[in-house]
């Protein structure tokens, strides 16, 4: 019999998200996500992408995902960019010392690609991680590329594969 969603709130994942134990975070904010998600949580899911636990990240990406270009009204703008981009960048580069691959980097890209398409930022994130040697983010990147349909875009995708 398959396992009814847990809802959690805000104040619940925030709560849980001070936990030390890695499955008490990732499970918080796995089940936070796929709840309904509003524009408050934003400061609690960037603060999330820099969580030491990479399943953390990767639903916090999505959360943020799920809301949109909302979340580019938050945080500091650096150079202006959002913050949100920036720290989307950030943990999708960050490389899981136990695989050495950045696990964040599919979720956070599609994130990306959902917050602010058209920022050349996310090409160059791309084209960083796009020679990876795992199917997963190269997946993610050729997807994204088509996704964001730009002439350097569609360039740099037509480049990729051939």
């Amino acid at each position: 019999m398959p396992q009814k969603q847990r809802k959690v709130t805000l104040q619940q994942l925030k709560k849980a998200l001070t936990s030390k134990t890695d499955s008490v975070r990732y499970n918080a904010m796995f089940d936070f996500v796929h709840s309904e998600i509003t524009p408050e949580a934003v400061p609690a899911l960037l603060a999330s992408l820099k969580d030491s636990y990479p399943g953390v990240a990767r639903y916090a990406a999505v959360g943020l995902g799920k809301l949109g270009p909302i979340t580019k009204e938050y945080g500091r703008p650096q150079l202006d960019i959002p913050q949100v981009v920036w720290d989307l960048i950030a943990a999708a580069r960050r490389i899981d010392p136990a695989t050495d691959m950045p696990q964040a980097y599919p979720d956070c890209l599609e994130a990306l690609v959902r917050i602010d398409r058209e920022n050349d930022l996310i090409i160059g994130l791309i084209h960083d991680q796009i020679g990876l040697t795992n199917w997963y983010p190269l997946k993610a990147s050729l997807e994204a590329l088509k996704a964001i349909g730009t002439t350097e875009a569609l360039d740099l995708l037509s480049r990729s594969v051939a």
